[in-house]
């Protein structure tokens, strides 16, 4: 028996990644959206203080009977604020039950995108301009004291659950047998910091797009084995034949995970950062996701020669351009 504890933006993903969980669980759903339709209230209009405190307390309640009665219950809502998050871990610790915050991590161009497409589909209901701002503003994302789980929004819900959900437990994902995890390396693509996504229209076929993305990294990547080798890069040469399955490499970047006409995820490290590349393939357009750390001072100073310099920012959109202009 678990609490699973959502904490995200409106238009992260959270109710998908609920009902995931749910069905892999078999546990029981508390939506702080279905608590204030019920009460005749639209959360993302905006409500008074007094209402929203009581829409909490009343979630609390329904958490707190569910454990009571040995369900795993998944609490599906933003938490924006950390005492939210407390309150629920109490009721938890009453029951003396385990807590796994879950973060929905998507950017802020990725909610903006979901925002408009929703003002066309009207599939969930609206939050209006000032309370999606000051939601941005003022939201409060997990500290590590929290041990956060991280759950990527371009990722796939179900597939993400059955590798890190287990019987109402925290699980650790181990790399690909062909990727060897260095002692003190981050254990899979996701436990890295997210840095920024991109993403660009691709109209053509999954295959299509996913044969030209491959040829792209071989021919783009595939003559950069002199600046990988500069960085000490591992890995620092690329596979005679890269075709983007697990365990081949450009110079730099090795592929960790691949699901066929999806997702491609690229790793790697060198003495200043271990770093991760994730392109997915999400309806019409590709998607570009960085994540990396960078350790120590020296770590500090190449962050902000790639990063804070707007570089990094360059090429991966000249990837995902060449990647639109090839098919």
């Amino acid at each position: 028996m678990a609490l699973y504890l959502l904490c995200g933006m409106a238009f992260a993903g959270k109710s998908t990644l609920a009902r995931a969980l749910a069905a892999h669980l078999s546990a029981e759903i508390v939506s702080l959206d279905e608590i204030n339709a019920r009460r005749g209230l639209v959360g993302g209009r905006g409500l008074p203080d007094h209402e929203w405190a009581a829409s909490h307390e009343q979630a609390l309640e329904e958490v707190r009977a569910l454990l009571a009665s040995a369900r795993d219950v998944v609490v599906d809502d933003t938490t924006c604020f950390r005492f939210l998050r407390d309150d629920f871990r109490k009721v938890a610790r009453e029951q003396e039950t385990e807590t796994v915050l879950i973060f929905v991590d998507a950017s802020e161009e990725l909610l903006r995108q979901r925002r408009r497409e929703n003002e066309q589909s009207h599939r969930r209901d609206t939050v209006t301009d000032p309370i999606f701002r000051d939601l941005l503003e003022k939201f409060e994302h997990p500290t590590p004291d929290e041990h956060p789980l991280v759950f990527p929004a371009v990722a796939d819900p179900g597939r993400w659950v059955a590798a890190h959900i287990r019987g109402g437990a925290r699980r650790a994902v181990a790399a690909p047998p062909e990727v060897e995890t260095r002692e003190g390396e981050a254990s899979s693509v996701e436990d890295l910091p997210f840095i920024d996504e991109h993403s660009r229209r691709v109209d053509a076929p999954a295959d299509v797009v996913c044969t030209a993305l491959v040829t792209v990294l071989r021919r783009k990547m595939g003559g950069a084995a002199w600046f990988a080798r500069l960085l000490g890069c591992d890995p620092a040469v690329g596979s005679a034949e890269f075709a983007g399955q697990p365990g081949e490499a450009v110079p730099g970047f090795r592929v960790a995970e691949a699901e066929p006409r999806r997702r491609l995820a690229l790793r790697g490290r060198h003495r200043f950062a271990e770093y991760a590349l994730t392109f997915v393939l999400d309806g019409d357009r590709l998607r570009a996701e960085t994540r990396a750390a960078f350790p120590g001072v020296l770590g500090w100073l190449y962050r902000a020669a790639v990063i804070g310099s707007g570089g990094h920012r360059l090429i991966t959109r000249r990837l995902l351009r060449q990647v639109a202009g090839s098919v």
